[in-house]
């Protein structure tokens, strides 16, 4: 029987194909289905910018070329300009990447999706004035058990940094008051954490827990038919807590972003904000290092040249 070569498989499957097979893979080692939607339709976003309905060993380098091209030029194949930013191709690269980088290990083509270089806008975390606005306890007499949860679910991710997936999986009977700790079951690595409550969460949870009650493998924070909160319900609860305090940022991941910046700040290292946060790379904790490392506005005044010798002349003035 004559053995089937490596070539005539790649000439009956084009790109388009393999990514199905690729993505059947990822699904089959335990990516989460949230991840192989993302998957998804980055792909299908890259094919609104260059055709691959090609055969994979007819793709070559001058394809990624044009492709990325395109999406800078926003040069869509049905003729339509879509306004694209640049940490959106650079993620849509990302997804692409992996799937090429999938291919060299199958030995399917050897094509090198390069890192998309950008200069990135920092992101404009809540400030302390709107944290403290936020911070507000409500009046337990005259609020709905709704603006209070938002602010015990505000409270909590000031004080874990957790993102929105995790805080939504919490179960009551993760809260370990004996040991001080929480368990966090639903992380992007796919792992179990356990991260310390602290002695103000301990309290607000306990007399949270008082007035929601619950069962042990009751959602922490449920909607009100306690049931589990869902990814846009939270978003909007927190959007109608935060108008209705004065603040126009509205972000979940934002609380993230400030404990980070607020944790660098106050003197913590890298590794422990590494663990706290989940992150399975130091680079990607390095990130907030170098972004909030350093506090430029402490002690300026001291030390700018310009301000210290304005200081000591003082002997010429406008009139």
């Amino acid at each position: 029987m004559a053995k089937l070569t490596m070539k005539k498989y790649q000439e009956t499957k084009t790109v388009v194909e393999l990514y199905e097979k690729f993505l059947l893979e990822r699904e089959a080692i335990g990516i989460s289905e949230k991840a192989l939607k993302t998957y998804r339709q980055k792909f299908q976003s890259v094919l609104r910018f260059y055709d691959f309905n090609i055969p994979i060993d007819e793709v070559s380098q001058d394809d990624i070329t044009t492709l990325i091209l395109n999406m800078k030029n926003k040069c869509r194949l049905d003729g339509k300009e879509t306004k694209i930013k640049d940490v959106t191709i650079s993620s849509y690269l990302a997804a692409l990447k992996a799937f090429f980088n999938w291919c060299k290990e199958k030995e399917y083509c050897y094509i090198t999706v390069p890192n998309y270089k950008f200069e990135t806008e920092p992101k404009e975390v809540y400030t302390h004035d709107e944290i403290k606005k936020l911070m507000k306890k409500p009046n337990l007499k005259k609020c709905s058990f709704c603006e209070y949860r938002n602010w015990v679910i505000i409270c909590f991710l000031l004080n874990s940094g957790c993102r929105s997936a995790t805080l939504r999986n919490v179960l009551i009977k993760d809260l370990d008051f004996d040991s001080d700790m929480i368990l966090f079951r639903h992380m992007k690595a796919r792992n179990v954490q356990y991260v310390p409550m602290g002695k103000e969460m301990k309290h607000i949870l306990l007399e949270y827990l008082d007035i929601r009650e619950g069962k042990p493998d009751d959602y922490l924070f449920p909607n009100q038919h306690n049931q589990q909160l869902g990814e846009n319900a939270l978003k909007l609860a927190i959007e109608d807590y935060n108008h209705n305090r004065g603040v126009a940022k509205t972000s979940v991941h934002l609380f993230r972003h400030y404990y980070a910046k607020t944790y660098i700040q106050n003197g913590g290292d890298c590794f422990r904000l590494q663990k706290i946060l989940g992150h399975k790379k130091i680079e990607m904790t390095m990130k907030y290092a170098n972004l909030y490392g350093v506090d430029t506005k402490r002690g300026f005044e001291e030390f700018s040249p310009l301000a210290v010798l304005s200081a000591e002349d003082k002997r010429i003035k406008m009139r």
